[in-house]
């Protein structure tokens, strides 16, 4: 039990670190937000441990209808 909250401490210290600019309540979000994550990603690795790779397919759809660029020049792309 120490070892666990002395990890826990240890990652809390570096999330604080890399995020001064948090408040308190910001910060709960944040943590509660990762927890869930790390949860849905536990079902997940356990639903795809007996998959072989090969069997893995991935798909991305990257079409943008709009983009970000510096104020007053207009951003210019290619759809495919």
């Amino acid at each position: 039990m120490i070892a666990y909250q002395k990890e826990h401490s240890h990652k809390f210290r570096k999330f604080v670190e890399a995020n001064p600019s948090l408040t308190q309540k910001e910060m709960a979000a944040s943590m509660t937000i990762c927890r869930a994550l790390n949860q849905e990603r536990q079902v997940y690795l356990e639903r795809m441990k007996d998959v072989k790779p090969e069997e893995v397919v991935y798909y991305q759809q990257a079409v943008y209808e709009y983009g970000w660029g510096v104020k007053g020049e207009r951003v210019y792309g290619k759809k495919e």
